[in-house]
């Protein structure tokens, strides 16, 4: 039986998701050029929600009905895990604006990801160098 919960409960409750079981990135790619041989050097956005229950990541892309489901079942782990990723740059801003009022562990990560989206500026520069140190800064384990 379907329940009828209202979206901002279901909001609150994803970003619930990503405060406990979820990360927030800004990530440096490389790409090399085939026929330059050169290097280029990009920032990639990503929130991603990691979870063994499929029903939870199935809730997320119902929810927001954009970003996208993919799992990873790893030598010796009993279970396979499950992602919902959302790296689209409208689509992120979205999700962020939404989440951001409910986010506590990840939400000064989440507007720094903002910062980068509203620079409009994927290369690698100074500005984007910072914005992602922090960002890992704040990911990392202290004790």
């Amino acid at each position: 039986m379907e329940q009828h919960i209202e979206l901002d409960t279901k909001i609150s409750y994803i970003a619930g998701l990503i405060d406990g079981e979820g990360t927030v990135l800004l990530s440096l790619h490389k790409y090399k050029n085939k026929d330059s041989k050169s290097i280029y050097q990009y920032y990639k956005p990503v929130i991603r929600i990691y979870n063994t229950d499929k029903k939870m990541i199935d809730f997320c892309k119902e929810v927001f009905s954009y970003g996208f489901i993919s799992s990873t079942k790893t030598n010796g782990r009993k279970h396979t895990i499950y992602h919902f990723s959302v790296r689209k740059k409208n689509d992120l801003h979205n999700f962020i604006d939404k989440l951001l009022p409910y986010l506590i562990t990840k939400n000064k990560q989440a507007k720094l990801l903002l910062k980068f989206l509203d620079n409009n500026d994927t290369k690698n520069t100074e500005v984007n160098k910072l914005l992602a140190k922090e960002i890992s800064e704040l990911n990392s384990w202290s004790d």
